[in-house]
């Protein structure tokens, strides 16, 4: 058995997803690995993508941004946060070092926790990082703000300079700290079930309405107007993660099934923009309706991105929050009329074959530098 390290950022689900999708397919090219996942990521989502081949251990590797929902963050306490974590890191950084060693681990793949790469230099294990934006790009301005705490960013760059190669993912930002990088395309999951299945399991199968999939947090759907949402119910099926005071509304547990398979069988998608959802309404050619984000960095690459794809549209955050979709629905149906931007979504096939050769030779590819 091949030991393989996954240190995942628990912010968001995104960076989970994806890193357990190029497990995924590293299990395809070698069946004898087995992983120790380290992330606050939950347990449910583990199962979903991985569950036989992996351990988890549910600790914060890294602190994120601190918010009440996903429109605003909270910079000060964000930062507060990162700073204390920082002050007490070298005892961590001891122990999973002493973890990987005592494991025999072969390989570190990090999505994109700095102290993993300290952890794997101390443990003397080859890491590979993996990302489209580095927490120090993320804090650079909230640190502009409040410089008592730039020391926490120049702390986090230090740490990115130990990451031997990191797979730069599209829609990248920031990640100028690391030494070595090779472009990858998306990292993407893609539906494996046929979405009449799908439908059927969730009891859609005879909805004649479109159907959209509502990707949000409770907290972000709190202030929403149902009321008015309700008059937009007549004409669309919706499905959520969390229960709301609309009794049209279809919730369904988040562990129901793998969540590409649900975007696959949704009419359209409305969320936010986060990598993964991006990657996967791109990877199975599904229309994403989006509200906005405040003050939060790597939404003006995504939002780009979403431009360019083509099959997206903003609905303001004034007019989420009323309900008043109505006319951002039919927007965006409007734009269906006109095939998307196509993009290539094997990432984590490439991925996984570059994880395969550094396990098999003990050494990394060639890569491109920073100057």
């Amino acid at each position: 058995m091949v030991k393989v390290a996954l240190y995942i950022s628990g912010h968001g689900y995104g960076h989970g997803t994806r890193v357990m999708e190029v497990a995924r397919r590293l299990l395809a090219l070698r069946p004898d690995v087995r992983f120790r996942i380290v992330s606050r990521i939950p347990d449910w989502l583990i199962r979903l993508n991985l569950d036989g081949y992996a351990e988890h251990l549910p600790l914060e590797i890294d602190t994120g941004v601190k918010q009440a929902d996903s429109y605003f963050p909270d910079k000060r306490a964000t930062l507060e946060v990162a700073a204390a974590f920082w002050r007490s890191s070298e005892q961590l950084v001891r122990r999973e070092a002493e973890t990987l060693r005592a494991e025999g681990t072969r390989l570190v793949l990090a999505d994109l926790p700095p102290l993993a790469f300290e952890i794997a230099e101390q443990a003397e294990v080859i890491a590979v990082g993996m990302g489209n934006f580095s927490w120090d790009w993320i804090y650079e301005p909230y640190a502009e703000e409040f410089p008592d705490y730039e020391w926490v960013v120049a702390r986090i760059q230090q740490a990115y300079a130990r990451c031997p190669l990191l797979l730069r993912l599209p829609f990248h930002g920031g990640l100028q700290a690391f030494p070595r990088w090779l472009d990858i395309p998306l990292v993407a999951r893609h539906a494996e079930r046929d979405p009449e299945e799908v439908r059927d399991q969730i009891g859609l199968v005879e909805e004649t309405r479109p159907v959209v999939l509502i990707a949000l947090r409770g907290e972000d759907m709190a202030r929403v107007n149902w009321r008015e949402v309700e008059k937009a119910s007549t004409a669309y099926r919706f499905v959520t993660f969390h229960p709301v005071p609309l009794p049209q509304v279809l919730s369904l547990p988040p562990d129901v099934m793998r969540f590409q398979e649900l975007v696959n069988a949704a009419d359209i998608v409305l969320s936010k923009p986060g990598y993964g959802i991006v990657s996967e309404c791109i990877a199975n050619r599904k229309p994403l309706l989006y509200t906005e984000r405040f003050e939060f960095r790597e939404y003006e690459v995504l939002v780009r991105a979403l431009d360019e794809y083509g099959w997206s549209c903003c609905i303001p955050h004034a007019e989420f929050l009323a309900g008043n979709w109505l006319p951002f629905l039919a927007k965006i149906q409007a734009k269906l009329a006109h095939p998307p931007k196509t993009y290539p979504t094997n990432g984590a096939e490439v991925a996984a074959s570059i994880l395969a050769e550094v396990l098999e030779g003990s050494r990394l590819p060639e890569a491109a530098g920073i100057a």
